[in-house]
């Protein structure tokens, strides 16, 4: 027994399959039985030809429905003929029309075309009067608007006293003495030092 819901699926499907297959293959056995029977008993051809077309037809059928195979089929309904054939001879389908006369048909009278029925009335919908515009409210007094209150000027800032700043003394010009070019620097400033201090001598003795 399986287990799984596919295959208990499968199952169930295949039981009813089976069932409905076996009422099918019944069907045209037995459909074929009643053919070969009436041509064994020798009975009237019409009635013969008309069990055969219609066992004919449940084969096909049948095949159509997936029940038998195609070939199958097809082999059935040849042995069929055949065993007829030799039963009741080969032009046995000829006594037997395939289908009734039909009845010769009456030529057709024109008829005259049927009035159309009068169509009703549509009733127009009246639109209801229109209704007078509500008065609209008297305004309110207008009260008087308030004076905008002045914003006060800002104060003038005071002016900051600046003092005024002694002027700096411009630096003393100090003379410079053109250096020799054929001395060398160590010589120049050896020979300023002694300048300086005889200068310095005069001014002492001066005073």
């Amino acid at each position: 027994m399986p287990k799984h819901r596919s295959a208990l699926k499968r199952l169930r499907q295949s039981k009813v399959r089976n069932l409905r297959n076996r009422a099918r293959k019944r069907r045209m056995k037995t459909a074929i039985k009643k053919v070969l029977d009436a041509a064994s008993e020798k009975r009237d051809p019409q009635t013969v030809g008309t069990l055969y077309r219609q066992a004919v037809s449940i084969i096909n059928k049948t095949a159509s429905q997936g029940t038998i195979h195609r070939n199958t089929a097809s082999r059935k309904v040849s042995r069929l003929t055949a065993a007829l054939a030799r039963e009741l001879g080969q032009n046995f389908l000829a006594a037997t029309p395939s289908r009734p006369a039909a009845e010769p048909s009456k030529p057709l009278q024109a008829q005259p075309a049927p009035e159309p029925a009068p169509q009703p009335r549509r009733k127009r919908k009246r639109k209801p009067a229109a209704e007078a515009p509500a008065a609209k409210p008297a305004p309110a007094e207008a009260q008087p608007e308030a004076e905008p209150v002045p914003e006060p000027e800002p104060e003038p800032e005071l002016a900051r006293q600046v003092e005024p700043q002694p002027e700096a003394e411009p630096p003393a010009e100090v003379e410079e003495r053109p250096a020799d070019a054929n001395e060398p620097d160590g010589q120049q400033a050896e020979s300023a030092a002694p300048a300086e201090k005889e200068s310095a001598k005069q001014e002492s003795q001066g005073q």
